[in-house]
């Protein structure tokens, strides 16, 4: 239909909108001229129509509320009748259109409920049609007429009141949808990040104990990537499955419960000592959804609690032995003496007896005093450890050509060593500088080289490599001799534990101390019957470090 252009928006999109809602309750010029003849015996009628209506919303608590001040409620009544009014003589004008929005917006900033606004209109048209059948008792077509136009301007009236309480509450669902997803974002991260970062094993289990997730923690204790546990039963990763039946049942009847000192399986089928914690997970209706299973390995914590032991015990002992390692030094030199002495003392009385007694005797004589120094050598080392231990933790550093320490460092091994069936080799990159303290670093060769002499069962050989790597200078000692058994490699470094007959149980240990003492690490790789490789890395001299930054 055509609109007078004077009552058409000027935006474009709601121009066509507006005339979009006038043709779907299609509007015609007969509803408009049958509302302006109704208006001037309708209009003088509207004050006691109001009134009924605000009595009406006065007596129900929901919407009393908003209508506590007389100066309110009469301001309000104004407003109603000089909207009705225009409603009348100036029907579907833009205008008015305009001021139901404002009003529309007004009841929504108030927290008028649309329940009530609608049952306001139903009210409102209880009221008018009661006066139209008043006004045209006895004439049908013009009763028809004006109830048909009057339903068509309330309800186009409701539509664009209601809209405001769509516009508003799109507005809130959106602004709801944004937060939500921000949260749903920050908790998926979160999630992730302890999946990802956590060291114990989160496993999410579905209904029938079925692994449905599998975090990096679980990866590294059992050794499963995530797609070789997804869909397999928890059941299967236990030594003794049946301690899980008990654990489940707690966990229904009490919400988690706890398993301790279990022992789990590793892929590779080795038991795995660990606590476990089991939830039992609901929705918000009340339905079992599945499990999280906690499991806290225990190996690492167990074998820092024997390192904080033997710490504890190495500690006490040093206190003790390196008060004392000075005065062993003397008696041990004075005994080393006196065996000599004795040796030669006898070796003089045996020249007086006749031949075969003195070879039957001085072949046992010769074999005790070697017996003898080979013990008073063994002491001797047992107090440089503990002196080496007594000072491991504040290293006298000096700046040093690696390349060049380490030819000193062999040339000694050598000339100390009587053992020609072993052969030292050094290749060493010329252009390393390291800060050490020299004594120490002495230590950790002499241990090395003991203890790769002990594994060296007939020939072989000792290579000594030093180049730069990622950064740092890196050390490596390799033999070929007999390897490191798999099972001793996790307490190669624990302190008083030797496999090496005569051994302190202080060689491997001190390295490894005097190492982190100067910001190093060290770790070994062994294959049994192949041979063993230290791998001893440093940071680099601080010029050096600044001098490969900048090449």
């Amino acid at each position: 239909m055509n609109i007078p252009e004077a009552l058409m928006p000027s935006n474009q999109e709601e121009r066509a909108a507006y005339e979009e809602q006038i043709g779907f309750f299609q509007v015609t010029a007969q509803d408009r001229q049958a509302l302006r003849e109704l208006a001037p015996r309708l209009v003088p009628l509207l004050p006691k129509v109001i009134d009924c209506f605000y009595d009406t919303l006065g007596a129900f608590p929901a919407t009393r509320m908003f209508f506590t001040s007389p100066a309110v409620v009469e301001n309000l009544k104004t407003v109603q009748l000089e909207y009705f009014t225009d409603l009348f003589f100036n029907p579907f004008n833009l205008e008015n259109i305009q001021k139901r929005k404002n009003i529309g917006n007004t009841h929504v900033r108030i927290g008028l409920q649309p329940k009530w606004y609608i049952g306001g209109y139903a009210l409102y048209s209880h009221y008018l049609f009661a006066i139209l059948r008043q006004i045209y008792p006895d004439d049908p077509v013009r009763l028809e007429a004006s109830q048909s136009a009057l339903l068509k301007a309330i309800f186009l009236d409701m539509q664009v009141a209601l809209e405001t309480y769509i516009e508003r509450y799109s507005s809130e669902l959106i602004e709801a949808r944004t937060a939500l997803e921000q949260k749903l974002w920050m908790e998926d991260r979160l999630l992730t990040f302890i999946l990802n970062e956590a060291t114990d094993a989160i496993v999410g289990l579905d209904e029938h104990g079925r692994i449905a997730t599998w975090s990096q923690g679980a990866q590294s204790i059992f050794g499963y990537k995530t797609s070789e546990t997804l869909d397999k039963s928890i059941a299967d990763l236990m030594q003794d499955p049946s301690m899980l039946h008990c654990l489940f049942e707690e966990a229904q009847k009490k919400g988690s419960a706890t398993l301790q000192g279990a022992y789990w399986l590793s892929k590779d089928r080795k038991p795995i000592d660990a606590n476990a914690t089991l939830t039992y997970l609901q929705d918000q209706h009340g339905t079992h959804i599945g499990w999280t299973l906690l499991i806290q390995n225990l190996t690492d914590v167990r074998r820092l609690a024997e390192k904080v032991k033997s710490m504890e015990q190495l500690t006490a002992m040093t206190k003790i032995t390196a008060g004392v390692s000075h005065e062993i030094r003397t008696p041990l030199g004075v005994i080393a003496l006196t065996a000599d002495l004795i040796h030669h003392r006898v070796n003089a009385l045996l020249e007086q007896c006749s031949p075969a007694l003195q070879d039957e005797n001085k072949r046992e004589l010769d074999d005790l005093m070697a017996e003898l120094h080979l013990e008073v050598e063994r002491l001797n080392e047992i107090v440089d450890h503990y002196l080496v231990l007594s000072h491991i933790k504040k290293p006298n550093k000096q700046r040093w050509n690696l390349q060049s320490y380490l030819q000193d460092i062999l040339a000694g091994l050598r000339s100390r060593s009587s053992d020609t069936r072993i052969e030292m080799s050094l290749e060493a990159d010329n252009d390393i500088y390291v800060d050490i303290d020299p004594t120490h670093f002495r230590r950790i060769f002499l241990n090395l080289y003991e203890n790769s002499r002990y594994a060296i069962q007939g020939t072989g050989r000792i290579t000594v490599t030093a180049q730069q790597s990622h950064g740092q200078a890196e050390i490596k000692v390799r033999d070929n001799g007999m390897g490191i058994p798999p099972e001793k490699m996790d307490r190669i470094f624990s302190a008083f534990i030797t496999h090496r007959p005569g051994g302190t149980g202080l060689g491997l240990y001190l390295v490894r101390e005097i190492v982190e003492a100067h910001h190093g690490t060290v770790t070994i790789e062994s294959t049994e019957g192949k041979g063993t490789t230290v791998i001893i890395r440093l940071p680099l001299a601080r010029e050096e470090v600044h001098t490969d930054a900048a090449s």
